[in-house]
C-alpha cells in the first residue's frame, strides 16, 4: 500500500523535473546568446520567457515573505542554481542600456561636436527618440509633473558630464 502522501511526493518530483528541464533550456539559451535574459515573448521557446518572468516574481514574493518569516515555493537551492548560471532577478540590466545610450551620445558628439541629437536622427533613430524621451522626462521632473520614464539625479549628472543639452525652464 502506498503512503498517503505519495501524490504530494509525485508533484514535488514533477516540479523539480520541470525546474530542471527549464534550467537546461535556460543554459542552452545562455550558450547561444551569452546571457540569461530571455525575452518574455521568445519565439524559439515562448514558455521559457514566461517561466523566467515567473521565477522573478516568485523570487520577489520570497524576499517579502522572508521578511515576514514565512516561506515561498521557490527553494533556496533553485535560487542558488539560477544565480550560479548568471540569472538576473531584475531582468533587463537598465544600467547597461543607459550606459550604451551614453556611449552612443558620445559617438554622436565626436562626430558633430555637440550632444543635441535630433529626434529624427537618421543614423540612429532610436537614439534620437530616446534623447527626446529623456528631455521630456527631465522637463516634467523640473515642473513637478509625473513622467512615464523616470530619470534619477545620478543619470542626469552622468548625461550632463557628457555635455547632454537639457531643455531650459520657462520663467
Amino acid at each position: 500500500m502506498a503512503p498517503a502522501n505519495s501524490s504530494v511526493m509525485k508533484r514535488k518530483i514533477h516540479k523539480r523535473v520541470s525546474f530542471d528541464n527549464r534550467r537546461v533550456q535556460l543554459l542552452e539559451f545562455k550558450e547561444e546568446f551569452g546571457h540569461c535574459n530571455v525575452p518574455l515573448r521568445y519565439g524559439a521557446n515562448p514558455t521559457l520567457g514566461r517561466w523566467c518572468s515567473n521565477m522573478r516574481s516568485a523570487h520577489k514574493i520570497k524576499q517579502r515573505e522572508n521578511k515576514q518569516g514565512t516561506s515561498s515555493g521557490l527553494s533556496k537551492h533553485h535560487i542558488e542554481q539560477l544565480e550560479a548560471m548568471g540569472f538576473k532577478w531584475k531582468g533587463v540590466d537598465h544600467d547597461l542600456g543607459f550606459d550604451k545610450r551614453c556611449h552612443e551620445i558620445e559617438v554622436f558628439k565626436s562626430k558633430f561636436g555637440h550632444c543635441n541629437v535630433p529626434k529624427n536622427y537618421s543614423d540612429n533613430p532610436s537614439l534620437g527618440g530616446w534623447c527626446n524621451d529623456i528631455k521630456v522626462a527631465y522637463k516634467k521632473l523640473q515642473n513637478g509633473d509625473k513622467s512615464a520614464r523616470r530619470i534619477s539625479p545620478s543619470r542626469i549628472d552622468q548625461l550632463a558630464d557628457i555635455g547632454f543639452e537639457w531643455p531650459q525652464q520657462r520663467r
